[in-house]
């Protein structure tokens, strides 16, 4: 490559032209082009494709860090918010987990009911009530098949499974 040293007051003009520019909230990315020597048709349609691949991937990284600016705190008091809030998600999903577990210990049972064909046994209860939800409450309706039971069993581990899976996705946000 071949240096030029420049006298005093001698400008440079940069000789490549600006491809494409990405704006993304307030920061501006110019993507530009080096100076080649003749190129064909397909080398232009070559080059295009790359800045588009470029173009697509420095897009998402903005958006990446665009999201991290936006959740950083400000101050103290909210980075302290921040991780009180992380670690009571954190503190429900732990309970959750233990409760998933005690779940489908009981849908094993039920399903070991079932495999023994034993579904006139009264072994497993499913109670919906009503009341107050303090200290009364009525058994509205009592089942004791446990191919009910196990179905409502599923349904509550889909449900904590879900539920759990949402709380991992915002302790890792």
């Amino acid at each position: 490559m071949e240096t030029k040293k420049l006298s005093k007051g001698e400008n440079i003009t940069p000789s490549v032209k600006p491809v494409l520019t990405l704006q993304a909230g307030n920061q501006t990315k110019t993507v530009i082009e080096k100076p080649k020597a003749e190129t064909t048709g397909g080398d232009q349609l070559k080059n295009l494709v790359e800045l588009q691949e470029q173009n697509r991937i420095l897009l998402k990284k903005l958006e990446e860090l665009e999201k991290i600016r936006v959740h950083k705190p400000a101050n103290i008091q909210e980075v302290i918010q921040f991780y009180q809030e992380k670690k009571r998600i954190i503190d429900l999903c732990s309970l959750l987990k233990d409760k998933l577990l005690i779940v489908e210990g009981l849908q094993k049972e039920v399903k070991q009911q079932i495999e023994n064909k034993e579904l006139e046994a009264e072994k497993f209860y499913l109670y919906i009530g009503k009341g107050d939800g303090k200290y009364s409450t009525e058994k509205a309706v009592v089942i004791n098949n446990p191919l009910v039971i196990e179905n409502a069993i599923e349904f509550v581990k889909n449900t904590m499974k879900n539920k759990i899976d949402f709380f991992e996705k915002q302790i890792q946000a």
